[in-house]
């Protein structure tokens, strides 16, 4: 082998190994910076479920400021819970992942760990963060819509009532003051959906599911009142299509590109 071949061979693995050392040491500052993020959440989460079991004996102020953090943290952790369990596809992606693959997944914040869901092997960080999910994802929106519930009548009658929950009732009908708790649920259910470790198509089928269900949802309840002739009600519907629609075209679109793929693929082997 000539030597300026011999040269570039060895820069080449030396800049590969300079590399992977990168990607290793981001992927533990990531690693270390998710765990913080899970611990402040879990100590928010404290704060916030000590702010709504006292929800009656606070102020005004003090109740409607909580619940709007509540509002606006929610996605945010959920996030940050979704982050650590998350898994990333390291050799290049097929047309359609059906299963989870181990020797392809692996951890987003550490790549020298396989992905759980695939090799079926789960640590203390991964319950954690269902833990938290479970809490923040299933739990939370629930007891919001079991709170509205029980104090629909008091919302209805006292004004201090209406002041304490508008910021999560406002827009809505009076059979429906606990849609937001919905609302919650949707965007858990879609980035949960996102994190899969799957292929695009599977995502997305999952998403069109979820999609097409909330879409019914919408046509059906009408949740959000009549003011400015429907515009809510039809803002969200129109909003839903849309989502929808764009799925479609993606899925579509894909399975077209595999289909395209195939055809070219079994001309090549057959000539």
């Amino acid at each position: 082998m000539p030597p300026q071949e011999r040269s570039w061979i060895k820069r080449v693995g030396d800049q590969n190994k300079m590399f992977l050392e990168k990607s290793h040491e981001n992927a533990a500052m990531m690693a270390k910076a998710l765990k913080k993020g899970i611990v402040w959440s879990i100590g928010l989460s404290i704060r916030v479920t000590m702010r709504l079991i006292a929800l009656t004996t606070l102020d005004l102020f003090a109740n409607r400021i909580a619940m709007i953090l509540m509002l606006i943290f929610h996605p945010v952790i959920i996030k940050t819970y979704l982050d650590s369990i998350s898994c990333v596809e390291l050799l290049p992606e097929g047309t359609a992942s059906l299963a989870p693959d181990a020797n392809r997944w692996f951890m987003k914040t550490n790549l020298d760990r396989i992905c759980p869901m695939a090799s079926g092997v789960f640590e203390w960080d991964f319950w954690l963060a269902s833990a938290g999910l479970l809490i923040w994802g299933i739990l939370f929106p629930l007891f919001g819509f079991i709170l509205i519930g029980v104090r629909q009548e008091a919302i209805l009658i006292h004004a201090e009532e209406r002041a304490r929950f508008g910021f999560m009732i406002n827009g809505y009908r009076e059979d429906f003051y606990h849609w937001e708790c919905v609302q919650l649920l949707r965007k858990v259910i879609l980035l949960v959906c996102l994190a899969l470790p799957y292929g695009n198509e599977f995502r997305a089928f999952w998403m069109l599911v979820f999609g097409v269900v909330f879409l019914s949802f919408q046509l059906v309840f009408q949740p959000y009142d009549d003011r400015h002739h429907n515009m809510f009600n039809r803002l969200e519907q129109w909003s839903l299509v849309n989502f929808v629609v764009t799925l479609f075209a993606a899925i579509f679109w894909s399975l077209r590109a595999f289909s395209d793929t195939y055809d070219a693929d079994a001309l090549n082997q057959g000539f």
